[in-house]
């Protein structure tokens, strides 16, 4: 009877790239909500894969082809945990763009309160007509003097959840890096 990858090829006897697709595969099927289980933080998730990185001899499982070799690869789980780090830092780098973005439209909006302003204390007709001008300039399409304080909120709740994410983010990296991983290569 033959078991495992092709010619009954298990565990440490895998070719490096069978290994590689085991530890992608076992990633993506914990970290990913199905319809049976839900969503699994990624640092919970890397901390279960770092932990097949212990050596048979260390957990105690004695039905091991060889105690002194682990589940899994550490040299490939180091290598996913830098893949995961980079994208979690990609993911941030993008959202502090948009943040940037939100910041841009309340300033933008906030600078209406200033022109209406001075719209209604201008008293020649000239200077009205140039606060209008900016009034209508600084508004964008769906924007009205009756909506627009209703938008800065909006992006201000954006703003913050935003700003959540991202220190949620930060939390999952420190945390990761706290994983221990078991080198016995």
């Amino acid at each position: 009877m033959v078991l495992g990858y092709p010619n009954g090829v298990v565990k440490e006897d895998l070719p490096i790239e069978g290994q590689i697709i085991r530890v992608a595969d076992e990633y993506d099927a914990i970290v990913s909500k199905r319809q049976y289980k839900t969503h699994i933080d990624i640092s919970d998730t890397l901390k279960i894969i770092a932990d097949k990185t212990i050596p048979a001899y260390k957990t105690g499982r004695t039905n091991a082809k060889n105690p002194k070799y682990s589940q899994i690869n550490p040299q490939i789980v180091h290598s996913l945990f830098e893949v995961v780090e980079d994208d979690i830092n990609y993911e941030i780098s993008c959202v502090e763009g948009y943040i940037k973005h939100i910041e841009n439209q309340i300033k933008r909006l906030e600078k209406l309160d200033e022109y209406i302003d001075g719209y209604h204390s201008a008293t020649k007709s000239r200077d009205k007509e140039d606060f209008k001008e900016l009034i209508e300039y600084t508004l964008q399409p769906g924007e009205t003097l009756e909506n627009y304080k209703q938008i800065i909120e909006e992006y201000k709740n954006a703003y913050i959840v935003r700003k959540e994410h991202i220190e949620k983010l930060i939390s999952e990296i420190q945390k990761i890096r706290k994983i221990k991983i078991d080198d016995w290569m």
